[in-house]
C-alpha cells in the first residue's frame, strides 16, 4: 500500500485516496493509519437466490 499511495501522491499531492475497510467497514485496519489515508464503510453482502417459476 506504501508504493500505492506514494504513487498517487506523487502525481496528486491533495488527491483523496480510499481504502476499503475490513468487515464491512466495521474492523479499521491500524496499518494503514500513517498513510494518511481514509477507510470506507461500505460493505456488500453476496446473497444466493433460486427463483422458481410455476406457470
Amino acid at each position: 500500500m506504501q508504493k500505492i499511495v506514494g504513487a498517487i501522491r506523487a502525481e496528486d499531492p491533495q488527491r483523496l485516496v480510499i481504502s476499503d475497510g475490513m468487515q464491512c467497514g466495521q474492523h479499521p485496519i491500524y496499518e494503514l493509519r500513517d498513510l494518511g489515508i481514509s477507510l470506507t464503510a461500505s460493505c456488500c453482502y453476496v446473497i444466493h437466490l433460486e427463483m422458481t417459476l410455476d406457470r
